[in-house]
């Protein structure tokens, strides 16, 4: 279900967990929900995160390599989406829809707001895509070599690596399997 944020735009609730109701001390529900928050935000930047200053290509445009372990869970997050998208699809690019989406969680989570422009461009084949995310388990300097190809820098780095913190990582991506951080109370 979708609901109104703090900032009018609307937000996705999660289901799922014990009982009924969707407050706070339902802690199911706030996994779930946090979870839902975390993948969408995932899923904008992973589809991002294939962008090349050097290359001029990758990037936000509406498609990721769902076999890729870097994609673990995001399938079902796409699938989540997939019904709200279908009210956007005639004058939104995927690519501007996954994008928002992600800007939206993110200000939900508490996070800055995020200024949005429409125009991306949906991919026809993700063929640039294979191999551009970071991978942690090669250290820190080749994170800082990936996040310097998509021209970003160590700030940028340290605020997009926090998006971690946010929700119950899938079990498929084992590297990040030590964060056991997650909205729910404890």
């Amino acid at each position: 279900a979708l609901l109104p944020a703090a900032n009018g735009r609307k937000i996705l609730q999660g289901g799922g967990g014990g009982g009924g109701g969707g407050g706070r001390g339902n802690g199911g529900n706030e996994r779930a929900r946090g979870d839902i928050l975390a993948g969408v935000v995932r899923l904008a930047f992973h589809d991002a995160g294939t962008f090349s200053t050097a290359a001029g290509n990758g990037g936000m445009d509406g498609c990721l390599l769902w076999e890729e372990a870097d994609n673990g869970g995001l399938p079902d997050v796409r699938d989540l989406l997939a019904p709200v998208y279908e009210d956007y699809n005639t004058w939104m690019s995927l690519a501007d829809f996954w994008a928002l989406a992600g800007i939206t969680m993110v200000e939900a989570a508490g996070g800055p707001t995020i200024p949005f422009q429409y125009g991306r461009v949906d991919a026809a084949s993700c063929t640039t895509d294979a191999g551009r995310l970071p991978d942690a388990e090669q250290g820190h300097a080749h994170v800082l070599e990936v996040f310097s190809r998509m021209g970003l820098s160590v700030r940028d780095l340290v605020a997009l690596m926090g998006a971690h913190t946010l929700g119950t990582p899938p079990q498929a991506v084992p590297s990040q399997s030590h964060w056991p951080v997650s909205l729910e109370s404890e």
